[in-house]
């Protein structure tokens, strides 16, 4: 099925990016007869030469775009693993009516479209950057 799905990467005129057209057709190459593969993220750097920040954003513009959709899994524990790449925007592929047609879809919870996984994440500034005060107009001898 990947042969079809490669040929559907490659026709898609509306992506300019190189990189982000490749990363599509590799994610393709990796899809089964559903249009699901769960590489890693590392894998698929490895296989595009890009950077892991490079890998993330053609993976966000692809999901705005409506051609890929990605679901979480996560192991007993909790850890994460891999996620499951869907090509929702290839028409050819087996459709799924139910999660359970799929072994890798058993209890998984798709991330809405137009989203990131990075629901956690709180609003507003970030969380994790320091209040720099602003300068009083005070010097201070060294």
């Amino acid at each position: 099925m990947s042969v079809q799905a490669i040929t559907w990467a490659y026709g898609r005129s509306d992506i300019t990016d190189p990189i982000e057209k490749f990363v599509l057709i590799t994610i393709a190459n990796f899809a089964d007869e559903y249009g699901l593969c769960w590489p890693s993220q590392a894998t698929l750097q490895e296989a595009c030469c890009c950077s892991e920040r490079k890998l993330r954003n053609c993976l966000t513009h692809l999901e705005a775009l409506g051609l890929i959709t990605r679901y979480q899994r996560r192991r007993a524990n909790g850890s994460r693993r891999s996620d499951i790449f869907a090509l929702s925007g290839f028409a050819e592929r087996k459709p799924i009516t139910d999660k359970n047609d799929h072994p890798a879809l058993e209890n998984l919870e798709a991330i809405k479209p137009g989203t990131t996984n990075r629901h956690h994440v709180p609003e507003g500034p970030s969380s994790n950057r320091h209040v720099v005060p602003l300068p009083t107009g005070t010097w201070c001898p060294p």
